[in-house]
């Protein structure tokens, strides 16, 4: 549980960069609403790694950065595609609002990201520190 409410604390912070990106394009109108989603989200992901491979999961083992880096990559890769997929069927097919669909969209991607990178990601992080640090 201490895990997961760390996890819900970089999601946030996450979507607060994320979304304070996804409006200033909007805002400005530096793209598509879908081309905006595309570049805020990558912002989102960079905290999102960061932040939880030290914090929420505890993983300070600099040996595995590597293959933490590939897997959170790869779940990065699905669940930005899923984010695509997700907003543009929103928006494009049930001609919901923007932001209304982006809301519902990073909620479903929350819920699958925390899955996957509890069992995928950080899978040999169990919150114990490097003890050789």
């Amino acid at each position: 549980m201490h895990k997961f409410l760390r996890y819900i604390v970089v999601a946030f912070g996450s979507a607060i960069i994320d979304w304070l990106i996804f409006s200033i394009l909007i805002f400005f109108s530096l793209g598509s609403p879908l081309f905006c989603l595309m570049l805020s989200r990558v912002s989102g992901g960079v905290f999102s790694f960061i932040s939880n491979k030290y914090w929420s999961f505890s993983s300070f083992d600099q040996r595995k950065l590597g293959s933490e880096s590939r897997r959170f990559l790869i779940l990065y890769g699905f669940s930005y595609l899923l984010s695509i997929v997700i907003f543009f069927m929103l928006t494009k097919l049930s001609f919901m609002s923007i932001y209304l669909s982006k809301l519902m969209t990073d909620s479903i991607v929350f819920l699958v990201n925390y899955a996957v990178m509890n069992l995928y990601v950080f899978k040999n992080s169990f919150g114990f520190k490097n003890k050789n640090k």
